[in-house]
C-alpha cells in the first residue's frame, strides 16, 4: 500500500527514512550520540528517596529524553509537524529542569500545580449536566472525596505558567524564540503550521495541497532537537552531579556547534 493510500502508515515510508537519514547523516550522527550519553545518564541514575528535587529531577529528565526520541523517530519520516510539536513538550522540561536546578522549592509548586489541575478539572467534571456527563453515583462520590481530601490536607492549589519556569530557570530567551516559534510553526493550528499542507510557487500562488513526509525542514527540525537534547541532558547532569557523562556532552556540543556554522554558512 502506497503513502497515497496509507500515509504514513505505508510500508513505503522506510524509503523515505533511509532518504532522510542519507542527506542528513551528521545531524542524525549527532542525535543518536546525545541519546546514547542520556540513556547512559539514565542508567546510572541512584537517587534518594527523600530528596524531592532528585526525585523532580529524574522524572523530568526521562520525560524530556523520552520525548526526543519520539521526535527523531517522527522526524525519520518526514513528519516534522509532529516531531516538532513533541520537541516543543521537551522545551517545557528544559524550563521545568532549569527551574528546579535554581530552586529546589520548585519541586513543591510542581505539586501544587498539579493539585490546581486537578481540583478544577474536578469541579467542572461535577458541574457536567446529569444525563451528559457519563458520571454515575460512584464516580461523583469519588470526585467529592478528592476534593475534601484536598482541602483538609492544607497543601494550597495553585497553577504554574510555563513561561514562568522558564522565567525562573533563566531561560526566557530560550522561550521567546524556540518555544514560540515551536508553538506557532506545529503545535497550534496556526496559518504558518497549515501552510505545510499547501503547494505554492515562488509567488505564493497555491497550485494545490500536499501531504506525505516534509523534506524541506528536516535539517531544522533535527537541529531544534537537538537544542532541546542538549539542554535535557546538561540541566539534568548538573542538577544530579553526573559528571561522569562531561566527556561526551562537550563533545556533542563542539559537533552541534560544527553543524550550526556549517548550517549558518559560519564555516566551511
Amino acid at each position: 500500500m502506497t503513502i497515497d493510500e496509507q500515509g504514513f502508515l505505508s510500508p513505503d515510508i522506510q524509503a523515505w527514512i533511509g532518504k532522510h537519514r542519507t542527506e542528513n547523516r551528521a545531524w542524525f550522527a549527532l542525535a543518536e550520540d546525545l541519546n546514547r550519553i542520556g540513556q547512559r545518564q539514565l542508567a546510572l541514575q541512584n537517587i534518594p528517596a527523600d530528596d524531592n528535587q532528585a526525585f523532580l529531577t529524574a522524572l523530568l529528565f526521562m520525560r524530556g529524553l523520552s520525548g526526543f526520541q519520539g521526535a527523531i523517530l517522527l522526524v525519520e519520516r518526514g513528519m516534522t509537524q509532529e516531531a516538532r510539536t513533541l520537541t516543543r513538550g521537551c522545551f517545557e522540561t528544559v524550563f521545568c529542569l532549569g527551574a528546579v536546578r535554581k530552586d529546589p522549592a520548585f519541586a513543591d509548586a510542581f505539586v501544587r500545580d498539579d493539585a490546581s489541575r486537578r481540583q478544577k478539572l474536578a469541579r467542572l467534571l461535577l458541574k457536567l449536566p446529569d444525563d451528559s456527563s457519563g458520571l454515575d453515583a460512584g464516580h461523583i462520590e469519588k470526585l467529592n472525596g478528592f476534593l475534601d481530601d484536598l482541602a483538609q490536607s492544607g497543601l494550597q492549589s495553585e497553577p504554574l505558567q510555563i513561561a514562568r519556569a522558564a522565567e525562573l530557570a533563566g531561560l526566557t530567551d530560550i522561550y521567546d524564540t524556540y518555544y514560540r516559534s515551536l508553538s506557532n510553526d506545529a503545535a497550534h493550528p496556526s496559518v504558518t503550521a497549515l501552510n505545510r499542507h499547501v503547494s505554492a510557487d515562488e509567488s505564493g500562488l497555491i497550485k494545490g495541497l500536499r501531504w506525505g513526509p516534509d523534506v524541506t525542514d528536516v535539517e531544522d527540525t533535527l537541529m531544534v532537537a537537538c537544542t532541546g537534547a542538549v539542554y535535557v541532558i546538561y540541566l539534568a547532569k548538573a542538577v544530579l552531579n553526573r559528571e561522569d557523562t562531561s566527556e561526551g556532552l562537550d563533545r556533542c556540543w563542539a559537533e552541534y556547534k560544527r553543524l550550526i556554522g556549517v548550517k549558518t554558512g559560519a564555516t566551511a
